[in-house]
């Protein structure tokens, strides 16, 4: 029998505990719960009993690592990841560490390397489902599942004529259904026709987004975190050590960040989309996110500087136009907008400025990968990335291994190869799964649909039936 382990932590608790209900008359299901906070309420809310739970692992972990442990993860990490990553930019990128002295941050790496080593090693897992790739716990985990042959996946909501997700795995944002689609090289042209109309009328809108800020919640939101850190002082429960992320989030103080980025964005002047100028379009990634850190080989970590040596190599007279995400509005350090002002090829755009509204007049898209070159893809634009990412596959994405070569892809002007992109849509639409996931990922509403669930246990299903000649 096929088995699953579901890795809980946060909202996904909830949902492995459903999807647990509907799957385990046809597959074996294991779980590990992050904290006692997740192992709590699929015990007690759901009866499921919990044999993992790593942050207990950790807080008991009694090893210190020798010289010659933490060379063999080393390898095993380079070995494992074909060289994009060892154990030190591999702790580098997982932004909670960075509270770490040295020999801390080896210390907390190997107790998670052991933690999902011993059991991999004996539990025989055929998936593992969870999260993106954004901190080393899950990293690792996904590391280690290639070493033992398991198939790491998370679920990413994409864009889909209804609520729809795809199965993404490892830590590259593959897909491994649509490795097997595009192969095929079919061309659907009734879904592709239908899948367009969609597309146009899903963004034919050119009202600007609404920003959902409240500062007065966000003051009340800051106070609440000082308090907590107060409290911690006392109480030391979030520990830097066995509790990484969550003493990382208590000491970010992000909503006292907002409010002050709040006050001096009413001083940006934010530039405006101009008809006549030939331009680029960069949408500015969240930080810190998988799509920066470990999808994009945590070499253009720092964006700002990303974007600086792109507007260097423009050709002559064109622009690149740079928009924020409008999610988590505040986050970003004004003085990162105001370094980008200051470049003379390089117009800001108000984040509220639909992106889709930029891609539509702009010459190419150029991005880390995210679903922005999948919306660019879907108007006919060329895609330069310097990520990892499933639709890297297409011919009208132009892969930038090194940012030095940007300049010599851009002077090529390539083409867009429409009668590819058909291929690419049929092999897109064949991976994307009906249902609603946005809720359970922290990034949307919960579904008011009684058969979501039902519908996210058949996509399981479909994918493990269509993924398991990759075991």
């Amino acid at each position: 029998m096929v088995k699953i382990l579901f890795f809980s932590r946060l909202r996904l608790t909830e949902l492995y505990a459903k999807l647990d209900v509907k799957l385990k008359n046809n597959f074996e299901c294991l779980h590990v719960a992050y904290s006692q906070h997740e192992e709590d309420i699929l015990a007690e809310k759901y009866n499921i009993p919990v044999l993992y739970n790593i942050q207990s692992y950790i807080k008991n972990f009694n090893y210190e690592p020798t010289q010659n442990d933490l060379y063999k993860l080393d390898e095993i990490i380079s070995k494992f990841t074909n060289n994009r990553f060892n154990l030190n930019s591999a702790i580098q990128f997982d932004r909670g560490l960075h509270l770490l002295e040295m020999q801390e941050g080896y210390y907390v790496a190997y107790a998670y390397y052991k933690f999902w080593d011993d059991l991999l090693k004996k539990e025989k897992i055929n998936y593992i489902f969870h999260e993106t790739t954004s901190l080393f716990f899950n990293f690792i985990a996904s590391v280690l599942a290639i070493k033992y042959n398991v198939i790491y996946t998370d679920m990413i909501e994409l864009p889909y004529q209804q609520k729809g997700f795809a199965f993404l795995s490892s830590n590259n944002g593959e897909s491994l259904e649509f490795n097997k689609a595009y192969k095929s090289q079919n061309i659907d042209f009734k879904l592709i026709e239908d899948f367009d109309l969609f597309i146009r009328n899903k963004y034919k809108t050119i009202a600007p987004l609404q920003i959902k800020q409240n500062i007065f919640k966000t003051i009340l939101y800051s106070l609440k975190n000082e308090l907590a850190i107060t409290k911690n002082y006392i109480t030391g429960k979030k520990h830097k050590i066995y509790s990484n992320i969550d003493f990382y989030i208590l000491k970010n103080r992000k909503e006292l960040k907002r409010i002050i980025n709040l006050i001096f964005y009413k001083f940006i002047k934010w530039d405006v989309v101009d008809s006549e100028d030939v331009y680029y379009f960069y949408p500015m990634h969240i930080e810190p996110e998988a799509v920066v850190q470990y999808w994009g080989d945590g070499i253009y970590e720092n964006q700002i500087k990303l974007l600086e040596n792109i507007s260097s190599q423009l050709p002559v007279g064109e622009y690149l136009y740079v928009k924020d995400h409008i999610v988590d509005y505040g986050y970003r350090s004004f003085l990162d907008y105001y370094k980008l002002k200051k470049i003379s090829n390089i117009k800001l755009i108000k984040p509220t400025i639909r992106g889709t509204e930029v891609i539509k007049t702009a010459k190419a898209i150029i991005t880390i990968n995210g679903t922005v070159g999948l919306e660019a893809l879907f108007f006919h634009k060329v895609v330069y990335s310097f990520g990892h990412i499933f639709y890297n596959q297409s011919k009208n994405v132009c892969y930038v291994s090194n940012i030095k070569d940007l300049k010599k892809h851009l002077y090529r002007d390539y083409e867009f190869d429409t009668e590819e992109n058909k291929i690419f849509i049929t092999s897109y639409l064949a991976i994307v799964h009906k249902g609603d996931i946005a809720w359970f990922t922290g990034a949307g509403k919960k579904s008011k649909d009684k058969r979501n669930i039902d519908n996210i246990a058949i996509a399981i299903q479909d994918f493990i039936s269509n993924t398991k000649n990759a075991e």
